[in-house]
């Protein structure tokens, strides 16, 4: 391998660094968890302050309802999960999980949202997501009970602070289904200044090659 394929090699894990996992945020799918799957379980319903869900703890102050840990291969309650086996859903209820963050960076926060129809029309719940000083809602059309259809919510927001909590919760009117989420994802936005510093790295491979 020349110099220049090996300069490339590097600029390409240098991006790969910069838009990164955040440090300290995990078990966005919900795979890590203590799950009940005695009589063949299609959910385990967690009150508030469970953290069951591995590094996420249970938000349900208000009617008790909780989150439901839901897992797709239960028999006759499909609800396929869009990352792994096992998806939320919250209930009218939330979840939250802190993580570690550098005050001033950017991040994005996505999160894999459903709403799902049980054989008649469902009043919608709206997903709330809420990080340091920012916070959005969004609402997913709904979609068959056996086969959820997601829809990717996101969220940018600025850290205030060494750690940050995520929040994700419902509102519904009914306090009923919904919404469901899963593949939880933060990533840290980069630095202008270090794309520029990238930008120029690659133009000056660029000219080498031309003169070699």
């Amino acid at each position: 391998m020349n110099l220049f394929y090996k300069s490339c090699a590097v600029l390409s894990s240098l991006v790969a660094v910069a838009i990164s996992q955040a440090a300290g945020f995990t078990n966005g799918s919900f795979e890590t968890n203590v799950f009940d799957h005695s009589g063949n379980a299609a959910w385990n319903t967690l009150q508030d302050g469970s953290t069951d869900i591995s590094s996420w703890v249970v938000n349900s102050p208000n009617d008790g309802r909780g989150v439901d840990l839901s897992f797709d291969n239960a028999g006759w309650d499909v609800k396929s999960a869009s990352d792994g086996h096992y998806m939320v859903d919250l209930n009218n209820a939330g979840i939250s999980q802190t993580f570690d963050t550098v005050v001033g960076q950017q991040y994005v926060v996505s999160v894999d949202v459903a709403n799902l129809n049980w054989g008649s029309p469902q009043e919608l719940a709206a997903l709330n997501i809420a990080a340091g000083l920012d916070s959005v809602s969004f609402t997913a059309p709904d979609s068959y009970y056996q086969d959820a259809v997601y829809h990717t919510a996101q969220l940018t927001f600025t850290a205030v602070s060494s750690s940050t909590t995520l929040s994700l919760s419902s509102s519904n009117a009914n306090g009923a289904w919904g919404a469901i989420v899963d593949n939880v994802q933060v990533q840290s936005v980069p630095e202008p200044i270090s794309m520029t510093v990238l930008g120029i790295g690659a133009f000056g491979l660029l000219r080498r090659r031309r003169k070699n």
